[in-house]
């Protein structure tokens, strides 16, 4: 079972603004129809962990239509995840495609299932705020538009680049709102980060030129 306990300082309630997260534990990048998770510390492992359960579960069947290779790695430090191609990406254009809704559309196999599983995985609807931060590049239109790419791209370019952080300074949206400092931690069957440090080492990018 996959557990959270937040602890706020102060307590009081304050409107949703503007937000910053510590060194996040976890990490999700992807390329095309690759993605990869990756654990950036100790306290990411009972993550990783629990996402890799919710997506390889039978009984997920959601995961299951789009999911194509789950390879855990690196001492299961990092998630490799192969997801199936959807209408659009494998090539079925003009009529055929034509078929589908917009609704249908946003919904055919691509990075956005995986986004949206850990999601699933991770929300509490207890609290609002923990989710993922991070950015969304313009190639992933391609996964629902069938276009033709005229232009090279970088080996290491990345369409998306996320993180579930488990530390949140938030902000209010006016001066009588006070700041607010939410530290998380998590317990996946036995798994826990109570106690772990929540430091990352860092990693620069070493792409190319943006």
């Amino acid at each position: 079972a996959f557990s959270l306990v937040a602890a706020t300082d102060p307590p009081a309630p304050s409107p949703r603004g503007r937000g910053a997260s510590r060194p996040p534990p976890l990490q999700i990048t992807s390329r095309g129809s690759h993605a990869d998770i990756k654990a950036l510390n100790a306290r990411g492992r009972p993550l990783l962990a629990a996402l890799h359960a919710w997506l390889a579960s039978p009984l997920n069947e959601a995961a299951r239509a789009w999911v194509k290779k789950l390879d855990l790695k690196a001492g299961g430090e990092e998630l490799a995840v192969e997801i199936k191609p959807g209408a659009v990406a494998a090539g079925l254009a003009g009529e055929e495609a034509g078929k589908f809704t917009e609704d249908e559309r946003s919904r055919q196999p691509s990075v956005f299932s995986l986004v949206r599983e850990v999601i699933a995985c991770f929300s509490s609807e207890t609290d609002p705020d923990l989710g993922l931060y991070g950015a969304f590049g313009y190639d992933l239109t391609f996964q629902f538009e069938p276009c033709r790419i005229r232009l090279e791209r970088d080996e290491t370019q990345r369409d998306i680049v996320l993180f579930l952080p488990d530390a949140l300074l938030l902000v209010g949206g006016s001066e009588l709102s006070p700041a607010r400092r939410i530290r998380y931690e998590f317990d996946f069957n036995g798994a826990r980060t109570h106690g772990l440090a929540r430091e990352t080492a860092d990693e620069p990018y070493a792409g190319g030129p943006p």
